[in-house]
């Protein structure tokens, strides 16, 4: 595989595509559905801790940021 690798999860209520890019150390997430922020946190965790990633980035709606701050995510931009 390249650089970069494109993945699809959905199960139940929880639906997103993220990138990894491991040269980088980075993931970056593309979440499609509102709520279950915890599971998807914990879900994003393992998998930078399996990876040794350093980042992980999430691509949502302004007015979905908020939820994601309360689960220790941090506004980038």
């Amino acid at each position: 595989m390249g650089p970069v690798e494109e993945h699809y999860y959905r199960r139940g209520d929880i639906d997103f595509c993220f990138l990894l890019n491991r040269t980088h150390h980075n993931l970056r997430v593309f979440d499609y559905r509102v709520g279950n922020y915890q599971q998807k946190r914990d879900f994003f965790d393992r998998i930078a801790r399996s990876e040794g990633l350093k980042k992980v980035f999430t691509v949502v709606e302004k007015q979905d940021s908020k939820s994601w701050r309360s689960v220790g995510f941090s506004r980038e931009g």
